[in-house]
């Protein structure tokens, strides 16, 4: 989705790449911060239209790259990820610099290391918490069976949640969900998916921008190797991408972008 267009005599385009069930839509905001650049933002295969979505890191990568060397056949490039898009931003840098193209700047929004399952569960994306049922009956039953076999299932996710994610997880893009649920499957697949994934070091220019409750300030290092900035901004997960937050965001990036092209001595 082309997301914005630049004024005359504008920089280099900016890529962007959507987290788990999350549209290219959400970088609206900030494509208006960036008015010298052109903005396109993509999303996870199969959210809107029916189809199945991308089950590595990698296949997504390199679907998103042939679509970004239409717009720009060569580099330098710039590419943005937030949460699960920062992982997709990051093999996309692998790809095209291991085939001898320049990635000239890639931002990290509010992007968590791959975890394991229980881990994962843990932490807190700032998604809408589900409704106890409102039938004290059914509300009892669950919390002895979830209680039962919590033990079973370290990750602290009750059994009804659990086979939930699951089912919604392996039919994202095949079935239907209706509402809010549809994006939810996609959040889940991109969860699974996540875990499976295994990041290769960035060893060029970097912008790592954590909201509240990131856990990860330092195990990024391993991974961006070479001049990195970390941007603290006071916001949830989700609204990191959203007014008034967007505004302090795009303030980073905008002094990000520009110091690619001013004059070294």
């Amino acid at each position: 989705v082309k997301v914005s267009e630049a004024r005359e005599g504008g920089r280099p385009p900016v890529f962007c790449f959507a987290g788990g069930g999350a549209l290219a839509l959400t970088f609206l905001p900030l494509s208006r911060h960036l008015p010298e650049h052109d903005v396109y933002a993509f999303q996870q295969h199969g959210l809107e239209r029916r189809g199945v979505p991308d089950w590595t890191i990698e296949r997504s990568a390199r679907r998103w790259v042939a679509l970004m060397r239409i717009v720009q056949p060569r580099g330098p490039y710039v590419l943005v990820g937030h949460s699960l898009g920062g992982l997709v931003a990051l093999e996309i840098a692998r790809l095209l610099t291991e085939s001898g193209e320049q990635v000239e700047h890639l931002a990290l929004l509010d992007t968590y290391l791959p975890r394991t399952g229980p881990d994962t569960a843990r932490l807190h994306f700032g998604r809408l918490e589900p409704r106890e049922h409102r039938n004290p009956t059914v509300r009892a039953v669950r919390q002895r069976v979830d209680g039962a076999l919590r033990r079973v299932l370290p990750s602290g996710t009750s059994w009804g949640d659990h086979v939930a994610k699951r089912l919604r997880a392996y039919t994202a893009g095949v079935l239907r969900h209706g509402g809010q649920r549809h994006f939810d499957a996609f959040f889940d697949q991109a969860e699974l998916v996540t875990r499976r994934h295994h990041p290769t070091p960035f060893h060029g220019r970097a912008t790592y921008v954590l909201a509240d409750a990131n856990p990860d300030a330092a195990g990024w290092s391993a991974l961006l190797r070479g001049e990195t900035e970390t941007v603290r901004i006071a916001a949830e997960h989700s609204s990191l991408l959203r007014e008034p937050h967007v505004a302090d965001l795009a303030t980073a990036l905008r002094a990000a972008f520009a110091t690619e092209h001013a004059p070294r001595s």
